[in-house]
Order: structure tokens, then sequence, then C-alpha cells
């Protein structure tokens, strides 16, 4: 066996692995990249939703309290 045909034989499986080994890492690469730029947007719709169950928290309490007068103004009238 020569030179020239071991480098054919063995030269194309080793350059297929190392192309393949390059395009698995420039894969993996942007996958990382789509990640974080998917996690940093969940993240700021995160806060967002937090703040308006904050808001709506807040109206409900006040709702409640509203609801909680009138039915005790109610109760008041109906005992009269």
């Amino acid at each position: 066996m020569n030179f020239t045909e071991l480098l054919q034989t063995f030269g194309f499986p080793v350059a297929c692995v190392a192309c393949l080994g390059f395009y698995i890492a420039k894969v993996q690469a942007e996958q990382r990249a789509d990640s974080k730029e998917r996690e940093e947007k969940l993240l700021t719709q995160l806060g967002e939703m937090s703040a308006t169950n904050k808001m709506l928290l807040e109206t409900n309490a006040i709702l409640a309290r509203d609801i909680n007068t009138k039915l005790d103004q109610i109760v008041q009238n109906i005992k009269q």
C-alpha cells in the first residue's frame, strides 16, 4: 500500500469527520444563541405579566371591598 492509496482511503473519512464536527459545532452555537434570545424575551414577558397580575390583584381587592360595602348596605336595608 503506497502513500497515495493510504491518503485516498484514510483521508476522505477523516475529512468527512472534520467537516461533520465543524457543522455540529456551528449548529450548536446557533441553537445556543437562539435559546438565549428566546429566554430573554420570555423573561421580559414574565416581568410584564407579573406587573399586570399585581395591578389586577389590587383592582380585585378594591372591587371586593366595594362589593362587601354594598352587601352590608343591602343587609342593613333589609333589617330595617
